[in-house]
């Protein structure tokens, strides 16, 4: 019985971690979209479409920037703070000034992001039992994958 529970217990917690990536993935896709959606308004003047693309992809920022840990993130957690203090800020200058080239400089960025999260997937699923070992404290949030900071520090130093 004992066994079946620990079973249980470990598949519950695979798919919580697995699912704290995908929505990751998700968050990152949907900004991509969303300033895709903005640019393209801002160059058929639908201004409100534009500031209303603009708004979504900046609530989602402030969601991830709400969602560090900065006591258990260390170094990681600050740099991504400083990363979407700046995106929010871009973002912020985009819908003042209806400038689809402030969205064109900024679309790498969140495509780097997303493409990080999407390239740890495969490489951290089988790593379930050694991040779960791991200590919380390294890690920039609460199941925070194991090789985060690596990934993390790399998108961020191209961002300077």
């Amino acid at each position: 019985m004992n066994h079946q529970l620990a079973a249980k217990t470990y598949q519950e917690v695979q798919m919580t971690v697995s699912d704290r990536r995908r929505v990751l993935i998700m968050a990152f896709e949907g900004m991509i979209k969303f300033l895709r959606q903005a640019q393209n308004a801002m160059r058929e003047r639908e201004i409100e479409t534009a500031h209303e693309r603009l708004v979504r992809t900046k609530q989602i920022l402030f969601h991830l920037l709400n969602g560090l840990d900065m006591e258990r993130g260390g170094e990681i957690a600050q740099n991504l703070k400083r990363l979407y203090l700046f995106l929010i800020e871009k973002v912020t200058e985009a819908n003042l000034k209806k400038d689809p080239e402030i969205v064109e400089e900024i679309l790498p960025i969140f495509k780097n992001l997303c493409s990080a999260w999407e390239e740890m997937i495969p490489h951290t699923e089988g790593k379930l039992e050694e991040e779960t070992r791991s200590p919380v404290k390294n890690r920039p949030y609460p199941g925070a994958p194991v090789d985060t900071p690596a990934a993390a520090s790399t998108h961020i130093q191209a961002v300077g």
